[in-house]
């Protein structure tokens, strides 16, 4: 499987100092946290890495991800469920990158993750994939996360070029209240469910 490692520089090139000092180089491929050290040197991190050190500012985004897994139980990898995968369906695929991006975004907000990778198998027809694994508890929370920041913008290019499509009569035809439906509805069942919960436990009155 090849995998082009200028995808997780570019991605690296990304983030904050602090995000990627929040990065666990045990949860990358090997070829990941090459390009991971490298951006640490590139921007004078890598004794900071080191020595455990916080840069000017501190590690809000880190304290937070530390202060989840903490209070998860210790054995929660070994229990882990897949928040998202991506499948290398070609060498040029950035499938890799994609993983690294998702799990940077699920560690900005506070939830443990990593990366876990499944080879596949060409004799059965299945491609490699990289799978990003979360605690079960988290599962809705890093739903939401990475629908907003990962998701969400390709599915509003793919509403974009659908629109685009359209001949003016067919999209005056259309009513934006309609369209959002059936999304604003399952949002409020979330909210319904979640607040009855909390009613039957006593939590909430």
């Amino acid at each position: 499987m090849h995998i082009d490692p200028e995808q997780f520089s570019r991605h690296y090139a990304t983030l904050s100092d602090e995000a990627l000092l929040a990065i666990d180089p045990a949860d990358l491929v090997e070829v990941a946290r090459e390009r991971w050290e490298q951006e640490l040197r590139n921007r004078g991190l890598a004794d900071l890495e080191d020595a455990g050190a916080e840069p000017e500012g501190g590690f809000d985004d880190a304290a937070e991800a530390d202060s989840a897994e903490q209070a998860l139980d210790d054995d929660w990898k070994e229990h882990a469920i897949c928040a998202c995968s991506f499948v290398q369906a070609s060498a040029q695929d950035s499938a890799a990158a994609s993983a690294a991006a998702a799990d940077a975004a699920l560690t900005d907000a506070g939830i443990p993750c990593f990366i876990d990778s499944d080879p596949g198998d060409p004799s059965q027809g299945t491609a490699p994939r990289y799978l990003v694994m979360i605690p079960a508890t988290l599962r809705l929370l890093a739903e939401s996360v990475l629908d907003k920041e990962i998701f969400n913008a390709a599915l509003e290019s793919d509403w974009q070029a659908h629109f685009d499509e359209l001949s003016d009569d067919d999209l005056r035809a259309l009513n934006a209240d309609e369209l959002c439906a059936g999304m604003l509805d399952r949002a409020a069942r979330l909210k319904k469910a979640f607040a009855m919960e909390l009613v039957h436990r006593g939590i909430r009155g």
